[in-house]
């Protein structure tokens, strides 16, 4: 979890022979402090907050309501919007009532670059065509959990898909 960095090599001749001297520095993978030691860079990761959601878990974004959808209607939360049959995607939007509402699965959790230590989310769902991808925080489109058992079962295996193939250097919690 924690990144060794190797910030100098120190070349050193003596008595005919060249000696490397190697200085290991330890980061912190969420605001990516530059420590001397393990234990400190350790101690700095883990005053992050506890993530209020785990990879493969469905949420939704209430604040993050779509007037279109051109992916799967499984993933719509109830009244479904226009389907876009415009091939327009975004740029289509205002063809809609602006109510989707949509299903998302937290791919991985992460820092925020310049952020200390708020952590992220890498959601996406599978109404918008591609699955469409994006992060979120409780500082930005808040998400809400979401009972996992009215979740369609097509959403809660391609969501846990989804969170196994993310990318494992954007995942903090593995």
């Amino acid at each position: 979890m924690l990144k060794e960095l190797d910030l100098a090599k120190d070349l050193k001749r003596g008595r005919g022979k060249l000696d490397v001297t190697f200085h290991l520095k330890y980061q912190c993978p969420i605001c990516e402090e530059v420590y001397d030691t393990a234990t400190e860079a350790t101690a700095c990761f883990w005053t992050t907050e506890e993530p209020e959601f785990r990879p493969g878990e469905v949420v939704i974004i209430p604040t993050f309501l779509f007037g279109w959808y051109d992916g799967d209607p499984l993933w719509v939360v109830g009244e479904a919007p226009v389907k876009d049959t415009t091939g327009l995607g975004i740029f289509g939007a205002h063809l809609g009532n602006g109510r989707g509402l949509f299903y998302w699965v937290v791919e991985a959790v992460h820092g925020i670059r310049g952020r200390s230590h708020e952590l992220a989310y890498t959601v996406s769902t599978g109404a918008l065509a591609g699955g469409r991808r994006g992060w979120t925080s409780k500082h930005h489109l808040v998400p809400q959990k979401v009972n996992q058992s009215i979740v369609p079962p097509f959403v809660l295996k391609d969501a846990a898909r989804r969170a196994r193939n993310a990318k494992p250097s954007m995942n903090l919690l593995g």
